[in-house]
């Protein structure tokens, strides 16, 4: 968790920027050892369990999602706007409503019953590179496992994956810090997606006669 405050008190600093950066590393649990924040470029990373928890449930802060593209110089367009709607930046209210859609959809008895697909992708997915005996993992696994579960959880076809898995990556960027590089190939993903899929509507049985 990021928040702004000013401090006298003088810490060793984390770069949370540099691609070698892992938040389990001896350096970050060497810094908790030391205090409960330390600060970083992008404001004092909360470093202990406990003062996390506090301070999520502390309603005198809020979510900071939006400043993530303000600060890098966007505030309007189809990302910015995909962006101010996701459940995670939207507040109060509106969140729990969100919320509320959502848990539903992800709870425990939908994904239980996916459990047999989930192995039946695992076990496609290592045949692929298995008689190798080796693999880059993100490369050949991780990049596929979980949006193809997240496709069966939603009712994605089998024709639109692959389309659809390349916008995402492209639709990651976001939260990238080099939001205004990647814009056009961010925003370009976006369109497609909201052109080529949208969800489908359901409609009620009629009642019978």
């Amino acid at each position: 968790m990021l928040f702004s405050m000013t401090t006298a008190t003088v810490l060793e600093s984390l770069d949370l920027l540099d691609p070698r950066f892992r938040t389990n590393s001896p350096t970050v649990r060497a810094a908790a050892e030391r205090h409960w924040y330390a600060p970083t470029a992008l404001g004092p990373a909360v470093l202990r369990y406990a003062d996390c928890g506090a301070l999520l449930r502390d309603r005198r802060f809020r979510q900071a999602g939006m400043d993530h593209l303000t600060a890098q110089g966007i505030s309007d367009g189809p990302m910015a706007d995909m962006w101010r709607g996701f459940v995670l930046n939207v507040e109060g209210a509106d969140h729990a409503r969100l919320r509320g859609l959502v848990n539903t959809a992800f709870g425990s008895g939908v994904v239980h019953r996916l459990r047999p697909r989930m192995r039946s992708l695992v076990h496609d997915l290592v045949d692929t590179f298995a008689p190798q005996g080796e693999c880059e993992f993100m490369g050949a696994f991780a990049d596929y496992y979980p949006p193809r579960v997240m496709f069966d959880l939603l009712g994605i076809p089998d024709t639109d994956q692959e389309r659809l898995l390349a916008w995402g990556k492209d639709l990651a960027l976001v939260i990238t810090y080099s939001v205004a590089e990647y814009r056009e190939r961010i925003e370009a993903a976006l369109v497609g997606r909201l052109r080529t899929h949208r969800p489908a509507v359901r409609r009620a049985a009629p009642p019978p006669r």
